[in-house]
């Protein structure tokens, strides 16, 4: 979740980073081709950018169909 990126809070003392956040650009079961943006991340912490994209690559599946 967004949280993970700083756009929220777990608990009352975590700061929350107004830049950060996720925009996801497609639903399951659309269509989409090379290149096209499946989602975008937004945050200013890099080490968290980072963990989230391995997070989202090991669950997120692809299905090419004809």
């Amino acid at each position: 979740d967004a949280i993970d990126l700083g756009a929220g809070r777990r608990k009352s003392t975590d700061t929350i980073d107004p830049k950060a956040g996720m925009l996801v650009h497609v639903s399951i079961g659309d269509k989409v081709s090379p290149g096209d943006p499946v989602f975008t991340l937004f945050s200013d912490n890099e080490k968290a950018l980072k963990k989230k994209l391995k997070e989202i690559g090991e669950r997120v599946k692809l299905r090419i169909e004809n």
